[in-house]
């Protein structure tokens, strides 16, 4: 059964984490799914928080250079 967990439930269910004394494919593949559910979870918001960042930063740098074109454009209305 697949659910979509948070990252908190997650990171609640690691501690949980009681290794038994066989493991059953069962166990591998339950143990594995939420590890890779948690590494998925938490590169995703590593995506998405560099990806806004990048979004905010080529903001800024073109917020600049419209600054820098009109105050060109004020010195060369005002320079004659």
């Amino acid at each position: 059964m697949i659910n979509n967990f948070s990252v908190a439930e997650m990171v609640y269910m690691l501690p949980q984490f009681s290794f038994p004394e066989k493991f059953s494919l069962d166990d591998v593949m339950d143990y594995g799914d939420k590890i890779f559910r948690l590494v998925k979870e938490l590169f995703d918001i590593h995506w998405g928080i560099g990806g806004a960042a990048i979004i905010l930063a080529v903001g800024a740098i073109v917020f600049l250079l419209h600054l820098a074109a009109a105050a060109f454009v004020a010195f060369l209305a005002f320079s004659q």
